[in-house]
């Protein structure tokens, strides 16, 4: 058994991740009263969250002339005291509790949290035009103007925005999504976690894709920046199954002609070898007809842009 965390080092972990706790706490912040050193909530701003710069971590209700710090902000909120409050940021921080030999971990998500995770996700996104996506999509070489399966949200992770990519079933029911974390200036967000992605329901890659229409032959890839590289390229119908091992589980239409295409890996990878056994497993259940291999089709998309 490790010696538990003290109040002190909880406390320096809320206040690192204070735009996290806030949302967890208050929701989402008033977008049009927000910038990417402050979250203001309310509808005049009244309370602020301090996310960046040398006050990192403090809040004031200007309403009810109180603040603090992250810990601070759970004991306001929850109405806890020291003790309890403490109990409860170890558990949301998935930090070990005193006297236990193991980690205490926070419930897992249940099929409902995961559901309302992605609502809120699709209700807090917009259009990309004018946005970090729409700059960073252009970075790629990607001018065409996606379809309303790639969306922004802002604020995503702490001051960092996000690419939101909807898988989406043939009814258009959003049942995952992906969040690629971007800088304002269009960048990848500096975070351990470069992107992730939330389900609302499970088996979610068997019945859905981001689908971005075009004419047939349907062409599969892995990532949504590949996709919308491909369908640029070529004007086919482009799904982003997000994720190698899906491309095998997607939902294509029977009698569908499919396209797979590839990212380029070494001949003999294990990327390569899902590759090739995700066809076969499909063909018979789903496919319902010939699957093509093309790892050209990249190299067509990036010699386009150039």
């Amino acid at each position: 058994m490790t010696d538990a965390p003290d109040f002190k080092d909880i406390a320096t972990r809320l206040n690192a991740r204070i735009a996290n706790l806030a949302r967890e706490l208050l929701g989402e912040p008033n977008r049009a009263l927000s910038n990417l050193r402050q979250l203001r909530y309310g509808t005049k701003g009244s309370i602020a969250i301090e996310i960046d710069g040398p006050k990192a971590g403090c809040w004031y209700d200007h309403e009810n002339d109180v603040g603090g710090d992250g810990l601070e902000l759970i004991r306001h909120q929850k109405g806890l005291a020291n003790g309890a409050a403490c109990d409860w940021a170890r558990a949301w921080l998935g930090l070990e509790a005193p006297g236990s030999p193991s980690k205490a971990r926070p419930p897992k998500s249940n099929a409902t949290e995961g559901a309302a995770k992605v609502k809120n996700i699709v209700a807090c996104s917009e259009r990309i035009a004018g946005t970090c996506v729409d700059t960073y999509l252009r970075g790629r070489g990607i001018s065409a103007m996606p379809p309303d399966s790639i969306r922004y949200r802002r604020f995503a992770a702490g001051k960092y925005g996000a690419l939101v990519a909807l898988a989406t079933d043939a009814e258009g029911a959003v049942l995952a999504v992906q969040q690629v974390y971007l800088t304002e200036d269009g960048e990848k967000a500096p975070l351990d976690t470069k992107k992730r992605t939330n389900k609302a329901v499970d088996g979610w890659s068997e019945r859905a894709a981001v689908r971005l229409p075009g004419a047939l032959p349907l062409i599969l890839c892995e990532g949504v920046e590949t996709a919308l590289s491909v369908r640029q390229t070529t004007g086919r119908e482009t799904w982003a199954c997000l994720g190698i091992s899906n491309i095998g589980r997607a939902p294509v239409p029977k009698g569908a002609p499919v396209v797979i295409a590839r990212d380029g890996d070494s001949p003999g990878s294990k990327a390569d070898r899902q590759i090739g056994k995700g066809p076969d497993r499909a063909r018979p259940r789903r496919l319902g007809g010939d699957a093509a291999s093309g790892p050209g089709l990249q190299r067509r998309a990036a010699a386009k842009r150039r």
